[in-house]
């Protein structure tokens, strides 16, 4: 499906709302039954658009979605659902996937997040590709070894490979701002 169509649905129905306002203006200045027709073909037009939004998920709203699950297993000390978002050749700050998983253990057995918060700053999505970029913005309060740690910001950058089942999955992990972490 063209992206206008599923990709920015909002626009689509906010047009189609205007083609069935002008449609019952038609109706109430001509009478003619023609503008119930074009009334009853934009509100199908509208429902399918809706429908299409809800049943097909894009590319931008899986790796959301993936990152969203991944903040709400740190939160929750869900180690295996963390684990799960890697890839099998995953790497963060020149560490393998093995020693991401036991700082990530280590790391999670010491701290305890009060408040995690992510924002997406730019998504690089090809056309037609499986690698992904997210640069997003990493916000957290908590405490570490029972001492309160104040307020972590930091940069991130990740790389993020789509299988051939259509899932994403994290395969890089970059800092690139703020406090040095998995060093």
């Amino acid at each position: 499906m063209p992206s206008w169509l599923v990709g920015e649905t909002s626009t689509t129905l906010w047009l189609l709302a205007l083609a069935a306002a002008c449609a019952v203006a038609w109706l109430v200045i001509s009478r003619k039954p023609a503008a119930l027709v074009v009334l009853a073909i934009c509100g199908l037009l509208a429902l399918g658009v809706a429908v299409a939004d809800y049943l097909v998920v894009t590319d931008q709203e899986a790796i959301v979605a993936l990152l969203e699950r991944t903040r709400e297993a740190f939160l929750q000390e869900d180690l295996a659902t963390i684990v799960e978002a890697l890839g099998p050749e995953f790497a963060a700050n020149r560490l393998g996937r093995a020693e991401v998983e036991r700082a990530l253990r280590e790391l999670l057995r010491q701290v305890e997040l009060v408040q995690l918060r992510f924002l997406v700053r730019q998504m690089d999505l090809p056309q037609q590709g499986n690698v992904a970029t997210v640069t997003l913005d990493v916000v957290a309060r908590g405490t570490y070894a029972g001492q309160d740690f104040g307020l972590y910001r930091a940069r991130w950058r990740l790389r993020l490979r789509k299988l051939p089942d259509g899932r994403w999955l994290l395969s890089h992990a970059e800092q690139i701002q703020g406090t040095p972490t998995l060093q």
